[in-house]
């Protein structure tokens, strides 16, 4: 996953996309510079203005989207530990058990 800072319309903006379309969302940025600064040449703002802030809605979907996936991670990690205890606690008892066992075996033997 590629992290670009792309500057659109005069203004930095981060944009992620896949390794693969690096090249493709740089000519479609570069396009679309081009066309808001045509833009601006004939006083046609609501285009531009529409435009920057669809981008930057989208990068605060990406930034939350980070955020859900930071969590979900999180989420799955201790997921994963507590069933790791779980397991652990499972054989410590079963070795306590054990233990017990041999302890009795023994006491009614002597």
């Amino acid at each position: 996953m590629a992290n670009l800072t792309l500057t659109i319309g005069g203004r930095p903006l981060k944009i992620q996309c896949s390794d693969n379309n690096v090249e493709a969302v740089k000519e479609i940025a570069s396009t679309i510079s081009k066309l808001i600064e045509d833009e601006k040449k004939e006083n046609v703002p609501f285009l531009t203005s529409t435009l920057i802030a669809y981008l930057k809605s989208m990068e605060d979907v990406l930034k939350k989207e980070k955020i859900l996936q930071d969590s979900l991670n999180k989420k799955l990690f201790y997921e994963s530990r507590i069933q790791e205890l779980q397991n652990e606690n499972h054989n410590l008892k079963s070795d306590i058990e054990q233990i017990f066992k041999k302890l009795n075996d023994n006491l009614i033997v002597e």
